[in-house]
Order: structure tokens, then sequence, then C-alpha cells
């Protein structure tokens, strides 16, 4: 499949799937099928903000969904979602917040754009229904954007704590909005039964210090257990106690999914995708181009999609590269849709 086509494919495909998490986490839309997979609040937030430069009645659906969620958000995390993005994300959401804070005036997140404003602004939204025309709006205006003047809907809704998309909520209106919740979250949810101190970090999106001292608080509360090992900290939850606790059964477990390396995935070839004018490339350079962005992005899929990897160089070149290319990415389109053959939301062991 030449890049042209599968560049509107994927577009469909991940704004099926964003609309169908934002539905399922209180977002005005119709969703479709439930998930049973744990959401990553604050990664799918951050992503949203360019994922949707398509879909502008999402994007503005999940800004209201923000207003109205604020306080069961946490700024911090946001904020290192964001530190650790190199494109357009930051900027995106700066006018977000500016935008939100003019409309709700108790709302409190502010951000600041990473670039100060451009001399040319640039169409936020793609495609000629989202120009700007009329009346633009001067908070996005002020991070060098364009578009329409932003008003809430209001339609947005609380969370469904029992959804399991919405389990992270479920240990914040128990534990808070800390670190303490989200490694809850990691340890109950993560394949592996015992993490280190890094591993369990790099899921909760806060520092490394400030994690290590809300495992030992909540080692020392006797809900978390600890051992060294070598000169490293291993932590383990008790898994049976806490489902029985939250009244889950083992089978209905959310499942884990490393949201955050995902959307880094994604994200990474949207850009990729957005920025090139692929009709004007031959095949064999668009499996080059291919051959190039599967280096940068393998790694974020791989860690996220047990089995997938990217196609082998040593078999695949140049056009046979680009079909073997948009065969591997349409494996993580599938998983994302839920209809990649495997049980209970796990990707199947597929090497293209």
């Amino acid at each position: 499949m030449l890049l042209a086509e599968f560049r509107r494919e994927f577009g469909v495909r991940v704004t099926a799937f964003l609309w169908r998490q934002w539905a399922q986490l209180g977002v005005s839309g119709t969703g479709g099928r439930e998930d049973t997979w744990a959401q990553d609040p604050e990664a799918l937030l951050a992503a949203t903000m360019e994922l949707t430069r398509g879909e502008p009645r999402l994007f503005d659906e999940v800004a209201d969904w923000l207003a109205l969620n604020e306080p069961r958000l946490s700024l911090q995390r946001f904020r290192n979602v964001l530190a650790d993005d190199a494109g357009g994300s930051g900027t995106i959401a700066a006018g977000v917040c500016s935008a939100l804070a003019r409309e709700e005036p108790g709302f409190s997140w502010s951000l600041r754009a990473k670039s100060a404003r451009k001399v040319t602004a640039e169409k936020l939204f793609d495609g000629p229904s989202a120009s700007g025309e009329g009346v633009r709006d001067e908070a996005f205006l002020e991070v060098g954007l364009v578009r329409g003047r932003f008003r809430r809907s209001q339609k947005s809704r609380e969370p469904v704590l029992t959804n399991p998309v919405g389990f992270a909520f479920r240990l914040r209106e128990l534990l808070g909005v800390t670190v303490r919740a989200e490694a809850v979250r990691v340890l109950l949810l993560h394949p592996d039964r015992e993490l280190g101190t890094g591993q369990v970090a790099s899921y909760c999106l806060y520092a490394k210090r400030n994690v290590a001292q809300a495992l030992a608080s909540l080692a020392a509360a006797g809900v978390v257990t600890h051992r060294s090992w070598g000169r490293a900290d291993r932590w383990a939850i008790d898994r049976a106690r806490w489902w029985s606790f939250l009244g889950v059964s083992a089978r209905e477990a959310p499942q884990w999914v490393d949201w955050p390396s995902l959307l880094r995935g994604l994200l990474a070839l949207t850009r990729w995708l957005r920025d090139r004018d692929w009709e004007l490339l031959s095949p064999y350079l668009q499996g080059s181009e291919a051959r190039a962005v599967a280096g940068k992005v393998g790694a974020e899929l791989s860690a996220s999609l047990p089995g997938w990897q990217p196609p082998d160089n040593r078999r695949h070149a140049g056009e046979d590269y680009l079909e073997a290319f948009t065969d591997s990415v349409g494996l993580a389109l599938r998983f994302l849709g839920g209809d990649a053959g495997a049980e209970r939301g796990r990707p199947a062991k597929v090497q293209p």
C-alpha cells in the first residue's frame, strides 16, 4: 500500500480509537464497544492534543471534558509527558489551557508554550472545514495557532469508575491524585509481578525520587512488599488481596498496556505521515523513508505491543519493505481497534 492511501487509513483508525477511549471516559460521543484495558489519562490527553488535528469536534469535546475533570488529573504528570515530547503537543496544550481558563474561571491549569509566538501563525486543524475564518481565538493565537473561537459544549461527564478504561480514576478516588495511586496501578497491572524502582517510575511518569518515596510509604503501610536485590530495590503487591478489596475478580481485572510508549509511537508516525507529500515520491523512496521511521518508532511499539516487530531489513528492501511496513503498522492499528485476534486485549504475536 502506498503511503498516501495508508495515511488516510491510519488517520481513520487512530481517530476511531480515540473516540472510543474518550467516550468511555465521559466525553460526549458514541464510542462503540467497551475495552478491557486500563487507560493512562495524562498520556492519552497529551497525545490527543495533536492526534485530533484532523478531527476538530473530538478536540473540542476533549477540551470540554478537561474543564470538567481537571481535579481528577495530575498537572505534573501531564507536564512530564509533554516534556518528553519534542513535537508540538505542548504548544497546543498551552493554547487549550489558556482558552479553558478564559471560559472557566475556576480552571487552574497553566502551561507555557515551548516557543514564543510565531511570526506566521499555523492552522491548528487540518482540512477546509477548520480554516479559522471568522473570529479567531486569541488564546491559540498567542501560541501561534489559528482556529475559530472555542466554546465549551458542556456535554462531558465524569468517568465511570467501574469501567476498565477508567481504572486509574478509581484508584485516585481511593488514594488521591498522587504518586501512590500510580505506583499501585503499575504494580497491580504490569505483567511482571515484581518491578524495580526505575521501572515503576517510567510508567508512573513521575520523578524516580518521588516514586521511591511513595513505594517506601506503601511498604511501611504494609500494602506493598519490598526486597533488596543487590543494590537494587524490588517491589511487588498482593494482587489477590487488592482485587478482593476492590470487588474485582481476577478475570475482570483491567489489562495492562504501556500507553506512554504506544502513544509516543503513534504520535511519531502521525507527524511523519502528515508532514510529507507522498504522491511526489516513488514507491522505492517511500520504502526507504519507511525503513528510516521504523527504526525510530520500533522500540516504542515493540515495548507496548508484545509480539510486535518491525519488518526484517534483511528480508525486505525498497518497495517490498514498504508493503511489509504498512502491514506491520496495520497490526498495531488492529490492536487499537480490538481486532488483532488476541484474547483480552492483547495483540497477536505476529511478525510481518
